[in-house]
């Protein structure tokens, strides 16, 4: 038998913070939807794997930006659904990181899974309270998108 992957996708949704209306001061902003990503262990090994998050700036599509490091998000309090395979085990996963709030300028890790576990598919939908976004008070009023990087990667 092969390999059939490791393998990352986005099913649907994204984050969201809405519109806000700026006040002149600094603003946290909690998410109100987020996206469903599936994973697929089919790599017929007992490594485990990892899932990072990742972002960039923030922009409006011109000058103006919002720092990534104003981008957090804390791995607790979504859901990891097992569609095939082994079932989720509170202790070796797949599960959340935890650790509070990280900022998402360099890849933080946010699910893991032992070595001998997840091999599967499983659906992961974090918490959409979780993403948190600081409007600076000096923002510019327009419309800013920025581009979320989840990576899977074997290993724990």
């Amino acid at each position: 038998m092969s390999s059939g992957g490791l393998t990352i996708t986005t099913q649907s949704g994204s984050v969201d913070f809405g519109t806000v209306a700026l006040d002149g001061t600094n603003q946290a902003v909690a998410a109100t939807s987020s996206p469903t990503f599936r994973v697929k262990d089919a790599t017929g090994s007992n490594a485990g794997w990892n899932v990072t998050f990742a972002a960039t700036n923030f922009s409006d599509g011109g000058s103006n930006t919002i720092a990534n490091t104003n981008f957090t998000f804390n791995a607790t309090g979504g859901t990891i659904a097992a569609l095939s395979g082994q079932a989720v085990d509170a202790s070796n996963g797949p599960k959340e990181t935890g650790g509070g709030a990280q900022d998402m300028s360099s890849a933080r890790k946010v699910v893991t899974t032992a070595a001998g576990c997840g091999k599967g598919r499983y659906d992961y939908t974090p918490l959409a309270g979780s993403f948190s976004l600081t409007i600076p008070a000096t923002t510019l009023a327009a419309s800013y998108t920025s581009t979320l990087t989840a990576t899977v990667a074997s290993g724990p």
